[in-house]
């Protein structure tokens, strides 16, 4: 539109006084509050590009709006204020959602990286739901394992020397539950490990993790004999062996203990049950003892 037009235009409304109306402020109140209300929901379930992409299209179709009711009814409800709510509430609750998550993940990777393979930790960042900490009754298996006459090994070898070779035990046996066969690692008792699999993240093969756990401990604790006794660090007495009891059954699940000190742990007579075969292992002269659930859920991923 060339310039002279636009100044007939400005002059021909200043001399008529058909100045361009405003609706009344409770429409554009209502406006805004929708406007927000509406970005404030999407963003608050969606990820913030599609936010984003919301906010944009949202914006053209208020600008759109505005025309049509300019063309229809000769009224400018005034746009600025409902994009301005649009824009600071995406801009809020953005914010807020990553500072909540970022919160989130360092709870979770606090809790969890002790417990967990790294890759296990991952997944349950990328997803915290799968932690059910709060407490859940669900179907585990248990592993308890214990070396066997470490007692009295220990007295023979002397504190530097049991101290060293305990940690190098905990290391495999770590690495074998937590990161080969993806298990919980819930704590250690001196020389005893106690382990679950299926929880936080569900393993339908949980079973079969178990017990492979516990034949590749055995597995480990034979050439780490062999091992110890060719450096001339074992008394040619002594014997290293492991003793390991796992069992599958309905267990209590979750985040436990005191104001102080919580730790995620599972309690049920199922994990009884594990504490008691590791130590039937030495009345039967055994190295690993499963309960006939743990067996049969199992048996089709071992052979």
């Amino acid at each position: 539109m060339a310039g002279v037009v636009v100044h007939a235009n400005i002059l021909n409304t200043i001399l008529t006084g058909r100045f361009v109306p405003r609706s009344g402020l409770w429409l554009s109140l209502g406006l805004t509050l929708a406007a927000g209300v509406l970005v404030a929901v999407f963003t608050s379930t969606r990820g913030p590009i599609q936010s984003a992409l919301l906010l944009a299209a949202a914006a053209v179709g208020l600008l759109g709006l505005h025309v049509a009711a300019w063309k229809m009814w000769t009224s400018w409800p005034g746009a600025v204020s409902p994009v301005a709510a649009m824009a600071a509430t995406f801009a809020v609750v953005t914010t807020y959602r990553q500072l909540t998550e970022e919160r989130q993940k360092r709870q979770v990777i606090g809790m969890f990286k002790l417990h967990l393979s790294p890759a296990m930790v991952d997944r349950l960042v990328a997803d915290p739901t799968q932690a059910g900490l709060g407490g859940q009754q669900r179907q585990l298996s248990c592993l308890f394992s214990d070396l066997a006459n470490f007692t009295s090994l220990s007295e023979r070898l002397g504190p530097e020397a049991t101290v060293r070779l305990l940690n190098q035990y905990l290391d495999h046996v770590c690495e074998i539950i937590q990161v080969r066969h993806g298990g919980t690692l819930s704590k250690f008792e001196g020389d005893g490990v106690f382990a679950f699999f299926g929880a936080p993240i569900a393993q339908p093969d949980h079973a079969a993790r178990a017990i492979r756990a516990a034949l590749d401990c055995q597995a480990f604790v034979a050439g780490f004999d062999r091992q110890l006794r060719a450096d001339g660090l074992l008394p040619t007495e002594a014997e290293l062996s492991v003793r390991v009891g796992v069992t599958t059954g309905e267990v209590l699940v979750g985040n436990m203990g005191s104001t102080q000190r919580v730790a995620y742990t599972a309690i049920g007579d199922s994990v009884n049950l594990a504490a008691r075969l590791e130590t039937a292992n030495k009345f039967f002269g055994t190295h690993i003892l499963v309960n006939e659930q743990a067996w049969r859920e199992a048996a089709d991923g071992l052979l």
